[in-house]
């Protein structure tokens, strides 16, 4: 089964007001990357200058290199064809955030996974790496934070969509190996 990771940069958080301006994403299958998309995307002049300040500070993206990308209607095309021939499942770390941008047109994706945030959240707070929130709950942890947990390192800058997509990818594999030892080993206490 194919998982396929997907990270964006935006110019700000509300999808009905800001846009895509960086998209990355990565197909994993047996536990191993096989296939990675990258792309600046160029939203119009209309979208940058609706963009939040704080959200263009995050990923510091020079506006000459987003007016220099195509447009967003050739790469949603683009990554339409990608996925075309990757076919799975797509993730994101919050995925919430991700699918809000990646399900209204011209992109219209569907068929989203759990959230991999969600997921190692339950495992880094049954571990105690997480502080609590204001509702004595484990606070939900950043990408950064989630990849030192895991042991993660080596995927490129942060705030940057194929690297962090390649992070948030590598997170979830190594999820993945530790909830099927800790489920063999359950197992095998139980047949005992």
């Amino acid at each position: 089964m194919k998982r396929i990771y997907v990270d964006l940069e935006t110019s700000g958080t509300d999808p009905a007001r800001h846009a895509i301006l960086e998209i990355g994403a990565v197909v994993f299958s047996n536990g191993q990357e096989i296939a990675a998309f990258s792309s600046l995307v160029y939203p119009g002049e209309d979208a940058l200058s609706a963009a939040d300040p704080r959200a263009m500070d995050v990923h510091q993206i020079a506006l000459a290199e987003i007016r220099a990308a195509e447009p967003t209607l050739a790469v949603a095309e683009k990554f339409r064809r990608f996925l075309s021939e990757n076919r799975g499942t797509l993730y994101a770390f919050p995925v919430e955030f991700e699918s809000s941008f990646l399900k209204l047109a011209p992109w219209s994706l569907e068929h989203w996974g759990d959230c991999v945030m969600e997921a190692v959240r339950k495992v880094m707070a049954a571990e105690g790496a997480l502080a609590m929130d204001v509702h004595n709950k484990p606070k939900r942890p950043r990408l950064g934070e989630a990849a030192a947990f895991f042991g993660v390192t080596g995927c490129g800058p942060a705030h940057r969509s194929l690297s962090d997509a390649r992070k948030t990818g590598r997170v979830h594999q190594e999820y993945m190996v530790r909830v099927e030892a800790e489920d063999e080993a359950r197992m095998m206490g139980e047949s005992s």
